[in-house]
């Protein structure tokens, strides 16, 4: 059994040449592996090298966006900064234009509410011309054109038209009245139904300086010998005074200016209407289309339509007088 074993242990070695085969086959293997090995670790090595240097460029970008990122938002923040401030000037131009135009439209709107007195008074009047038109018959109302040959007077103070005008119309009838011996006939009196009121030569225009009404006009008048009525029924009163060849003295505005009649209280306690700029003309003619006066202001001829008359007519409640000779020519 031992001789066997030492046998077979030995067989190996019977063969030298196989045993140098095998060894100088072991001795070249592990350089083998030891140089693959190596390579292996180069490359690793190399990768790694190559990973990190690809990363660091990776972080240096990131970097740089972060920093670029950083100048964007301030320069974001300053834009928003000036645009906030531009919103507040626009805020405060825009509230200071509001204030404005709000100020300025509270005024249009109080002229509008005066413009829209006014024409509703006219047209009350003309209402009142037209329901005055309706019950006149037709016979009474002469179409043609009328005008007489009344003398035309300047007047000599500011504020007697009243006077100028009753001189016109005492001449027309070749009495020679004058305005100065008119108006020193006229009481003075704070009332204007009752005499003059204020200074010949007062401001025009104005209520404490005013002038005269119709009565203390008619009495003078009438005590120098003319036949002095009241006209009645407005602008047709006035036309069938001048088909009957008689002049009328009519109380309106100067130029028929338009204004608002007023109630201005005396010291009696007495409340009188009144009109800025009233004014005193002598109607001498009419046509279809309107009305010819005798201006005494200037001593000048102008022709009215119809509608413009009848508003500055109508401001005293159509005041006028017909003035025809005392022998009803």
């Amino acid at each position: 059994m031992k001789s066997r074993q030492r046998q077979e242990f030995q067989i190996p070695n019977s063969n030298p040449s196989a045993i140098s085969k095998a060894a100088i086959r072991t001795g070249l293997q592990i350089p083998i592996i030891v140089l693959v090995a190596s390579a292996l670790l180069a490359t690793l090595l190399i990768a790694s090298i190559l990973y990190s240097d690809r990363k660091n460029s990776q972080v240096a970008a990131l970097r740089a966006e972060i920093e670029a990122l950083k100048q964007e938002q301030k320069l974001v923040q300053l834009n928003v900064a000036t645009l906030t401030d531009k919103v507040d000037g626009l805020e405060k131009a825009v509230s200071s234009q509001i204030s404005m135009n709000v100020t300025a439209l509270g005024t249009d709107i109080e002229a509008l509410r005066r413009d829209q007195t006014i024409i509703r008074s006219e047209i009350e009047d003309l209402a009142s011309e037209i329901e005055s038109l309706k019950n006149v018959k037709p016979e009474e109302i002469s179409l043609a054109e009328v005008e007489l040959d009344v003398p035309r007077y300047k007047q000599a103070h500011n504020l007697t038209c009243e006077s100028s005008a009753a001189s016109m119309v005492a001449n027309f009838y070749r009495i020679p009245l004058s305005e100065e011996a008119i108006s020193k006939a006229l009481p003075r009196d704070e009332n204007p139904n009752l005499g003059f009121r204020g200074r010949l030569d007062g401001v025009p225009g104005g209520l404490t300086d005013y002038g005269v009404y119709a009565e203390p006009i008619r009495e003078v008048l009438a005590a120098n010998g003319l036949e002095v009525t009241y006209v009645e029924d407005g602008l047709d009163g006035i036309r069938r005074a001048l088909a009957r060849k008689h002049p009328v003295i009519a109380w309106v505005t100067y130029r028929l200016r338009v204004e608002q009649p007023v109630k201005i209280r005396l010291s009696t306690g007495q409340e009188v209407k009144m009109i800025n700029y009233e004014h005193t003309v002598v109607v001498t003619g009419y046509n279809q289309e309107g009305f010819w006066v005798n201006d005494p202001f200037d001593g000048r001829e102008y022709f009215y339509k119809s509608a413009d008359f009848a508003r500055a007519f109508g401001y005293l409640d159509n005041m006028a007088l017909e003035v025809a000779p005392n022998n009803g020519l």
